[in-house]
């Protein structure tokens, strides 16, 4: 049960990244910015804040 409880949050907290990326790509906000408040929100290391970025490239576009 823990473990089902443990999944569940992970998945919860990758949703929260996905829709702050979302957010601030909507504002036009940089990429290099997005990266900092990634590290920043969630203590991400840079490359698994920019492989969320990557991650969510192609979802959404800005025109």
């Amino acid at each position: 049960q823990e473990d089902g409880i443990a999944i569940g949050m992970e998945k919860g907290v990758e949703k929260g990244i996905l829709a702050l990326i979302l957010s601030l790509r909507e504002c036009m906000i940089p990429d290099s910015v997005i990266l900092q408040k990634l590290q920043e929100k969630f203590a991400l290391t840079r490359q698994k804040a920019e492989e969320y970025l990557k991650a969510d490239e192609g979802k959404v576009t800005i025109p």
